[in-house]
């Protein structure tokens, strides 16, 4: 309305797993210890999509630390698949996985060891795993290390694709 230019993702929704930080918004890791963290800075993917004009709607539950293929928190209870509550979401990005499967955002930021595409699969979604170095990673808290990458949930490889390429700043120097 002002005229000036609009960024590739300009008032696209998207979510982040609890792992990545956010600034200004609780980032508990899904853990009681970081209950009351609140980060002074964005994830490196997090803040860039800010730039492009994504917003940022909320937060996913993962796992104490991500360390499950099935998406449970001591502070925020069981994520369950949105096709069959008798079923997980699958882990650790089970959170973003659901949000993603029932329209909550077209796109989700999610970390990977397994953990995009194991959800994805279970809640029927894209989740993709890009390769180490892709996408950076600078706040690793957990013990995952250089087996943790952060990768695109979305509802349909066109669009993680997108999320994932259309704006080459997201890519590692």
């Amino acid at each position: 309305m002002a005229g000036g230019d609009l960024g590739p993702f300009h008032g696209v929704p998207f979510s982040v797993k609890d792992l990545l930080f956010t600034k200004g918004i609780r980032s508990t890791m899904g853990s009681l210890i970081f209950a009351d963290q609140v980060p002074a800075e964005d994830a490196v993917p997090v803040h860039r999509l800010r730039e492009a004009g994504a917003i940022l709607i909320g937060k996913t539950t993962t796992p104490e630390f991500g360390h499950k293929p099935l998406t449970d928190s001591p502070l925020f209870g069981v994520t369950r698949n949105p096709w069959d509550l008798s079923r997980t979401a699958g882990g650790s990005s089970g959170g973003a996985a659901a949000a993603v499967a029932t329209g909550q955002a077209p796109l989700a930021l999610g970390t990977d060891g397994g953990s995009d595409s194991h959800p994805g699969a279970c809640c029927g979604i894209v989740g993709l795993k890009p390769t180490l170095g892709r996408v950076p990673h600078v706040h690793q808290a957990d013990l995952f290390s250089t087996t943790s990458y952060i990768g695109p949930m979305a509802r349909s490889v066109a669009r993680g694709r997108r999320l994932l390429r259309r704006d080459r700043r997201f890519r590692s120097p």
